[in-house]
């Protein structure tokens, strides 16, 4: 089985994690990381979406800014071992 089969947001419409302009990006993003933070697979997610430099929306419970931030980090410290629940 592959670690999307067990993602909370499976099956979700991909819209809701790319919000656009103009919409409460909090109340977006609280009501994301609802579903993140319960989530199995909330770092396979993380790793997928670092790797993917597709740099828009929410994955792995992160926003673009945040991923950015964190391959900043990561490529700065040399360091590839991490969890999502440990950068949060």
């Amino acid at each position: 089985m592959d670690w999307i089969d067990e993602a909370k947001c499976r099956g979700m419409d991909v819209n809701k994690f790319h919000p656009g302009k103009g919409v409460d990006s909090q109340k977006i993003k609280n009501e994301i990381l609802e579903i993140c933070n319960v989530c199995p697979v909330i770092n396979e997610c993380l790793e997928d979406a670092l790797g993917d430099y597709l740099q828009i929306g929410y994955r792995g419970g992160k926003s673009a800014k945040e991923r950015r931030q964190i391959a900043s980090r990561r490529s700065r410290e040399g360091n590839v071992s991490w969890k999502v629940r440990d950068v949060a």
